[in-house]
């Protein structure tokens, strides 16, 4: 029996709000790259960039958002989009249980 393929694409854009939002917590750099008709990393040159996903929330009413780096790497994508992008706002988490230490 085959299996059936399963849509992994982004569902379609909702109706606009009535007024607009801030997202106060994204990880943008989790999506950036993922097709809105699903992932297919041969056809790179599809994959949306961030100013992409960014005129998508926008488009329906979310014309900022927090982006919110977790580790160093995610710290630094956020330092530099945030730069960048005047819609974005950037944070850091910290967890203390992964802290080193006595």
């Amino acid at each position: 029996m085959a299996r059936k393929q399963r849509d992994r694409g982004w569902p379609p854009p909702p109706e606009p709000l009535p007024s607009p939002v801030v997202d106060d917590h994204t990880h943008l750099e989790s999506v950036v790259g993922w097709r809105a008709d699903g992932w297919d990393p041969a056809d790179a040159a599809a994959h949306p960039d961030l100013a992409a996903h960014l005129a998508r929330a926008a488009a329906v009413g979310v014309p900022r958002m927090v982006q919110v780096g977790c580790d160093l790497d995610a710290v630094a994508w956020t330092d530099a989009v945030v730069r960048e992008h005047p819609a974005l706002l950037g944070a850091v988490f910290t967890a203390i249980a992964d802290a080193d230490g006595p």
